[in-house]
């Protein structure tokens, strides 16, 4: 469909109030159902690391030299808005399997699994 983003981080995707609600596009996705939603330009995160599929060219448009990944969304956010291109969101369940694995340097009780590593046979 050529988007420039598409977050899938499910209902939540996007800060919604009666500023900024969450806008129909009309597009349905095949086979499940559900509406395409866009970003209104005053959302609180229009930039955020939560499960998203990226063109890879805007992507890279949004990303500055030596910015951390929260600067990256709170000064990309502030880039987009000025810009206002058309950012997409599903809101339906998440397409992969997600979790949030660290938080405060440690990782995430439940989330060990993301971190096993075998080293059977790496070592001779």
């Amino acid at each position: 469909m050529n988007l420039n983003l598409l977050k899938c981080c499910g209902d939540w995707a996007g800060y919604i109030d009666e500023k900024t609600p969450k806008i129909d596009t009309g597009i349905m996705i095949d086979g499940l159902n559900e509406p395409l939603w866009l970003y209104n330009n005053d959302s609180q995160y229009l930039i955020s690391h939560q499960t998203s599929i990226w063109s890879r060219e805007f992507l890279t448009s949004t990303i500055r030299r030596g910015w951390s990944p929260w600067e990256h969304e709170l000064q990309g956010t502030d880039f987009l808005r000025k810009i206002n291109v058309p950012l997409h969101a599903y809101r339906g369940p998440c397409p992969f399997e997600y979790d949030e694995t660290i938080q405060g340097g440690n990782v995430r009780p439940n989330c060990d699994k993301y971190f096993e590593v075998n080293l059977e046979g790496l070592c001779s």
